[in-house]
């Protein structure tokens, strides 16, 4: 069977495009790596035809990476169009492909992604429009359907043909399955018995054999691999050998690894690591995720986890979160705190001279107190928590006294009128690190209320840190806990 891009195989091996994995650097090291194909990050058609520099940005390749495709989501056909005739103008990739299989929140709230399922009108309109905007082949990759009523992926992929698609990808997972439960392989069969166009098998490729078994037992076109390519490149070339009847090359070594990691950052253009770190303040830089990129997180992160065998990232949305997992199953999310911890594995018992204590006013304030605690953690600290001590009910605090007296440092997190570092700055004889948060009514200012009551404490030993800051509170009292 024909397929409307150049394949060197006859069996082709794709890279599926997966949101802050499939940036340049990553699909030219998986072409390296033997995959025939690669798709973008799925991207979004109202920021391409707004052209948002940002998303242009995700659309920009290397000649090394063909055969490409840029794969592109929405809802409105007439913005759809817009954007596939930019890509082709500006971009000219080798082909383009019309998410209709990303479950994710934030494009099916909008009717993107799976969410155009519920509407075979709308996703007959969009492919349509497309094909017309562009010279271009047009490709498309769904789910089975929405949810299991709607779960028809012969009837949904016969009406992407008919509309004109040239080669669809089939994920046997219906939306609200996200990732759950074992993919339906017998659905891939029975759309590639159905359809003319080529049929590419996706879903639950962990490994080389699973290519063989996916190509055994539904006779697809090709195999589309996604999140069993994640920090292992290799897999397309193993599969390979298989497919071809030859002995599966062994895996990679751990040098073989580290120089693939090290090209990879090579690559990358926006981030440098900063490897005396640890030398020269005891811990490795930590990643601030906002302004990144959901990929940008996670290509930091993996360089991190290279370097030191963990990583810290704060401030994390629940894009980058979620990103974060898919490529380190053990990373463990704070969502409160809004933290990423990867511990070194095993992790190391706690050191310092004592505990970190993290006392916090009121519940609201909470969010701030987690990225300080799992912050003290993440720098080898031992931690614990007082909670809801706020000075409206003061004798919750007074009651306290032997925990705030047995730790070696206080991190003490308020918002409103910040008076309680003062009153616990009153009560012991460690080193008190203030954090005003920005909770409060209007005459708090954001926080600035709290910051400058904070900052005037009549209490001693009270040190103040930014607003909202519970890493930097968290990184002075790791100083003084070492000191």
């Amino acid at each position: 069977m024909d397929f409307p891009y150049p394949v060197k195989h006859g069996f082709p091996l794709l890279l599926a495009p997966m949101a802050g994995v499939s940036e340049s650097p990553f699909r030219q090291i998986c072409r390296r790596y033997g995959a025939d194909v690669v798709v973008s990050e799925f991207i979004s058609s109202v920021g391409i035809s707004l052209g948002i520099e940002r998303v242009l940005a995700e659309m920009r390749f290397e000649e090394v990476e063909r055969p490409i495709g840029i794969q592109i989501y929405g809802a409105d056909s007439g913005v759809m169009a817009t954007a596939a005739a930019l890509v082709t103008e500006l971009f000219e990739p080798d082909f383009v492909d019309i998410n209709f299989g990303c479950p994710v929140k934030k494009v099916v709230r909008n009717n993107g992604g799976s969410g155009c399922l519920k509407d075979m009108g709308l996703v007959r309109g969009i492919i349509q429009a497309v094909r017309d905007a562009t010279r271009l082949p047009v490709t498309v990759k769904i789910r089975s359907g929405w949810d299991e009523t709607q779960r028809d992926p012969v009837e949904i992929a016969l009406r992407c043909q008919d509309a004109g698609a040239q080669a669809l990808t089939l994920h046997p997972r219906t939306r609200t399955q996200m990732y759950q439960g074992a993919a339906n392989w017998d659905e891939i069969a029975a759309v590639a018995r159905a359809l003319t166009i080529p049929v590419i098998g996706n879903g639950d490729i962990r490994a080389p054999e699973d290519v063989v078994g996916i190509r055994a037992h539904t006779h697809c076109a090709g195999v589309m691999i996604a999140r069993g390519s994640f920090g292992n490149p290799w897999l397309f070339a193993q599969a390979r050998d298989l497919l071809d009847g030859r002995t599966k090359r062994p895996d990679p070594t751990p040098e073989e690894r580290f120089r693939t990691a090290l090209e990879h950052a090579r690559l990358l253009p926006f981030a440098t690591i900063d490897h005396l770190r640890p030398i020269t303040q005891g811990h490795q830089e930590v990643i601030f995720c906002p302004g990144k990129t959901v990929g940008q997180v996670v290509a930091i992160a993996e360089r991190l986890e290279v370097a030191g065998g963990s990583f810290l990232a704060t401030r994390a949305d629940s894009a980058q979160a979620q990103a974060l997992v898919a490529r380190f199953p053990r990373v463990e999310i704070n969502e409160l705190g809004r933290t990423a911890y990867l511990p070194p594995d095993p992790e190391p018992a706690p050191t310092g001279r004592g505990t970190v204590l993290v006392c916090t006013a009121g519940t609201s304030d909470l969010a701030v107190a987690e990225e300080a605690a799992v912050s003290a953690r993440a720098l080898k600290n031992r931690v614990e928590r007082l909670t809801d001590v706020g000075v409206a009910g003061i004798h919750r605090l007074l009651t306290q006294t032997d925990v705030l007296r047995s730790a070696s440092v206080i991190i003490v997190v308020a918002g409103m009128e910040g008076a309680l570092p003062s009153v616990v700055g009153g009560l012991v004889k460690v080193p008190v690190i203030a954090v005003p948060t920005s909770v409060g009514y209007g005459a708090s200012f954001g926080g600035l209320a709290a910051l400058l009551a904070m900052l005037n404490s009549c209490a001693s030993g009270v040190t103040v840190v930014n607003i909202d800051n519970g890493f930097g509170a968290a990184a002075a009292a790791s100083r003084i806990n070492h000191s």
